[in-house]
């Protein structure tokens, strides 16, 4: 649909993708306009996901795309 690139936003968790419930982590892809919005919401309402949560998260998003077809077999 013609413009909606430009007011839609993705967003991705861990927990069920990579069997990471619990570490509350995820992201969000968009527009430079929307994310930054958001981004100030967050700065002040959310706490940062642990250093060992963005790592793991990041380790899953590189490597763990085999063990996510194991778990689905």
């Amino acid at each position: 649909m013609p413009g909606m690139a430009e007011r839609t936003i993705f967003l991705h968790g861990f927990s069920k993708a990579f069997a990471m419930t619990g570490w509350r982590i995820g992201y969000a892809c968009g527009p430079a306009v929307l994310i930054d919005a958001m981004m100030k919401v967050h700065q002040y309402s959310m706490l940062c996901a642990s250093i060992i949560a963005q790592e793991a998260a990041l380790e899953a998003l590189r490597n763990g795309w085999d063990s996510v077809l194991k778990m689905r077999e």
